[in-house]
């Protein structure tokens, strides 16, 4: 992916959020980005991994994510009022 500022283009579809620091970390230490099937891969600068081996975060799971979300159950204003 090249960035913005190079020419590349900008979009949901070539994106990934991050926080300012991480943002900032990626341009100042050379990190790579490569979306797959919609999933940000970070590729590390060579001073870090001279094999320069794709990484993600599995911090956050999408599975997990997933069934949190489908656990949760809405509570109207009537039942909460009751």
């Amino acid at each position: 992916m090249s960035y913005w500022s190079r020419g590349g283009t900008t979009g949901t579809d070539n994106g990934t959020l991050l926080c300012s620091h991480h943002h900032h970390l990626i341009h100042k230490e050379q990190w790579s980005i490569q979306i797959r099937t919609g999933i940000p891969w970070f590729i590390p600068p060579p001073h870090l991994d001279p094999n320069r081996e794709p990484r993600r975060n599995h911090y956050f799971r999408p599975s997990a994510l997933t069934a949190a979300a489908g656990s949760r159950r809405v509570i109207t204003t009537r039942e909460r009022d009751a």
